[in-house]
């Protein structure tokens, strides 16, 4: 490269030399640790996640969950959640005899490493609720041999793994040996991040432990199409924070994209290609700056609100973090208003609109702070009818608007009879495939709000059919 062009900036990422150095493993000198017996307590999405991968990778592993009917299901081979290829592995490693799950924690005696991956909800105040963590420790307590690694894979606050140790050692447990291993797997595409994953993060005060987990890792470092980093921190802190900063982080790109696209919708702007403009820049990359009806799921909303509380309690304020979730859900109450203003068409109480997705995003089945959630309360509330589809989580749905308040079609296009208004919250690449002149036979009057930016509009409007986005 020209020396005139040659990049100078020190803006680099830091590496940590100590324990890198300290804890180096030749990955040519691994033995193998297929032997190691693996349990994982909690079925949730990264406990099932957790389990059915590392048992493909031939480990044995025990999945541990309170509930009998879901731990019926997956012995049965019948994944618990949906997640692109997770039953697949999951029945395949049934039949191998490398994974079973079972509600019995004496059946842990023999396990060698436990990793804990139940959930930490919020509490009113968004403080992480611990509950289900201290309860899976005192379980562990009475069975778990001398030695046996337990590794947390759940997300905690900062501080938290101080805590835990000394709860160990008030329990005369300190035997055992406490790590973190944060996961960054996203819902529908976990199974991919967990067989090729961008950093594996470690953490424990035992050097010993560090070395097993990192032998642990390696079949899934190998396996990886792009070699993974491998970051070893000592201190429990820089883990627990480093998780939380990922997920505010990333929830914070998305509402300053929502933002700024409600920006140039005013002005006149093309937000598709600013998007481009941006995503250029190696400094800022292109991922997770579409624009779409807000964030949601069980991380990003619960994430966020924990980070300004741990704040609060340190004392800083997190205004940049707070400031993202306010303006998540300004963003949706944005939408849901948009969508309102169109019912000066028809009687309200006559007004039809459709719905394409309820999952906060494509390839799951997860409705939790879904922005449809949102969107559609404030749609009952207006007395609109509502006909909505998606194609894996519907039944979830429910569980927050039963059939009286929403008419859940058989298909996409069934959501769409006689309806006057079609709203996609959701991108499943389905829709994108139905065609504009069905949807237009199907609707009573035809007009539509893409919130996710998926379809055809040029064929839309061919049809003479109003398309409007962010």
């Amino acid at each position: 490269m020209h020396q005139r062009y040659k990049d100078t900036s020190t803006d680099t990422i830091p590496r940590a030399q100590d324990t890198q150095a300290q804890d180096a493993i030749d990955m040519q000198e691994i033995q193998d640790t297929r032997d190691m017996r693996i349990a994982v307590v909690g079925t949730g999405y990264v406990g099932l996640i957790s389990s059915v991968c590392f048992a493909s990778f031939g480990y044995t592993v025990i999945g541990v969950d309170v509930r009998k009917s879901v731990v019926d299901m997956l012995n049965d081979g019948k994944a618990s959640i949906f997640e692109p290829d997770v039953a697949e592995i999951l029945q395949e490693c049934i039949t191998k005899g490398t994974l079973h799950y079972t509600v019995d924690y004496e059946e842990l005696k023999k396990i060698d490493i436990v990793f804990v991956c139940v959930g930490t909800p919020p509490l009113p105040n968004g403080q992480a609720d611990l509950t289900q963590v201290y309860a899976v420790l005192d379980s562990l307590f009475s069975v778990l041999a001398r030695g046996c690694l337990i590794v947390v894979r759940s997300t905690i606050p900062l501080g938290t793994m101080k805590i835990l140790k000394d709860y160990v050692a008030e329990k005369k447990r300190d035997d055992l040996i406490l790590c973190f291993n944060p996961e960054f797997l996203r819902e529908g595409s976990a199974v991919h991040d967990f067989f090729n994953p961008d950093r594996i993060v470690i953490s424990s005060e035992s050097a010993s432990a560090r070395r097993i987990l990192k032998q642990l890792y390696a079949p899934i470092m190998k396996h990886a199409k792009i070699s993974p980093a491998f970051i070893v921190c000592p201190q429990f802190a820089t883990a627990e924070l480093a998780k939380y900063a990922t997920n505010a982080f990333l929830a914070t790109k998305i509402s300053f994209i929502n933002q700024l696209a409600l920006l140039a919708k005013s002005g006149g702007a093309n937000i598709a290609q600013i998007v481009e403009i941006l995503g250029n820049d190696y400094r800022i990359n292109p991922h997770f700056f579409k624009p779409g009806p807000g964030f949601g799921g069980s991380c990003f909303p619960k994430d966020t609100r924990a980070l300004v509380h741990q704040g609060h309690t340190y004392g800083v304020k997190m205004d940049v973090v707070k400031e993202a979730i306010e303006s998540n859900l300004s963003h949706m109450k944005e939408i849901a208003s948009r969508c309102i203003a169109m019912c000066n068409r028809a009687p309200i109480h006559d007004f039809r609109i459709a719905i394409w997705g309820l999952a906060f995003k494509a390839n799951t089945d997860d409705v939790r702070e879904s922005p449809a959630l949102y969107i559609i309360r404030e749609f009952i509330n207006q007395g609109i009818l509502l006909q909505a589809y998606d194609p894996k989580a519907m039944d979830n749905f429910k569980a927050y608007f039963p059939e009286e308040q929403v008419h859940y079609a058989h298909s996409a296009l069934d959501a769409c009879r006689n309806a006057d208004l079609l709203v996609v919250l959701t991108e499943w690449q389905e829709f994108a495939a139905v065609s504009p002149i069905d949807v237009k036979r199907a609707m009573r009057r035809t007009h539509v709000f893409d919130f996710r930016m998926i379809l055809d509009y040029d064929a839309y409007r061919a049809q003479q059919i109003p398309v409007d986005t962010l």
